[in-house]
């Protein structure tokens, strides 16, 4: 059993895909500071299958209208807008989970955004929306 449950563990943390975008809403954790000034890279981190059919193919992708690469999010998808998700288009080959946080955020890393379940294959969204069949955890 204990074999099981490792397995298991490493098998979920086999579909964790982390997404660092740059954060224009480091403020809105009540760390009572502004934005952050600093431009992060995003990264992308695939760390395998996921399911035994999952289709062979490239990297997880995904892309925003709203903004563009290594960007600051605009303020109408932060707390200090509308605070609704951006709009969103991704390929993930082997599904995936989104994972939107700030490393360099005031007092220490903070998640923003938690999407789990992107099924394979591409797709997406309109500003507001999530992905269909996805469960999206509580921005912080």
């Amino acid at each position: 059993m204990e074999a099981t449950l490792v397995d298991t563990s490493r098998r979920i943390g086999t579909i964790i895909c982390a997404l660092a975008l740059p954060a224009g809403a480091a403020g809105c954790g009540g760390h009572g500071h502004g934005p952050t000034t600093t431009r992060l890279t995003p990264k992308v981190t695939t760390l395998g299958r996921t399911a035994p059919n999952a289709p062979a193919g490239g990297p997880l992708t995904i892309t925003s209208p709203a903004f563009t690469d290594g960007a600051p999010i605009p303020p109408r998808y932060t707390c200090k807008g509308e605070g609704i998700a951006p709009p969103l288009a991704w390929s993930a080959p082997t599904g995936a989970a989104l994972v939107v946080d700030d490393p360099d955020a005031p007092g220490g890393p903070y998640v923003h955004w938690v999407v789990t379940g992107i099924a394979p294959g591409s797709g997406s969204t309109s500003a507001g929306q999530t992905p269909p069949g996805t469960t999206t955890l509580p921005k912080h």
